[in-house]
């Protein structure tokens, strides 16, 4: 179900509760502008299938200005996409993988990416996603000569 397409260093790898009923990872990716990510999540069930109804999954991003924004929901069996180019996988997310693919990554896609799952345990894991170019990228697409006499 996963395929990624970024250089990933692990920073806190699992952290679990006295009750192991709340479970936290985070990890930092670099992507390439107009690359394709995947942001894990990767969760326990107590049932081998997920059943929809009783899983819940919010992946929400918080950008560099500190302004906190919904990418993905699923409740109650439906999902809803609020960031275009992003994508949860219906087939993986019946395997306990509910990792998020963005497609054409842009400098604005930079930021902290949380993904919550409760399916009755809650489960959080968060990426840091750096967002590396060219200097176009950041400047428009325009060149700029400089002669030198």
């Amino acid at each position: 179900c996963r395929k990624q397409l970024a250089r990933q260093s692990i920073i806190l790898l699992d952290i679990l509760s006295p009750d192991s009923s709340l479970a936290e990872i985070t990890r930092e990716l670099s992507v390439l502008v107009g690359n394709e990510v995947t942001l894990s999540c990767m969760f326990d069930t107590p049932h081998k299938l997920v059943e929809w109804s009783a899983l819940s999954i919010e992946w929400n991003m918080v950008d560099k200005h500190a302004k906190k924004s919904m990418v993905y929901t699923l409740e109650d069996g439906r999902a809803h996409v609020y960031k275009e180019g992003s994508v949860v996988n219906e087939t993986c997310l019946r395997q306990s993988d509910a990792s998020l693919q963005l497609h054409n990554v842009t400098v604005g896609d930079e930021g902290l990416y949380t993904c919550r799952v409760i399916n009755p345990l809650i489960y959080t894991e968060s990426t840091a996603l750096k967002v590396l170019g060219t200097p176009e990228s950041y400047m428009g697409q325009e060149s700029h000569s400089v002669y030198l006499a």
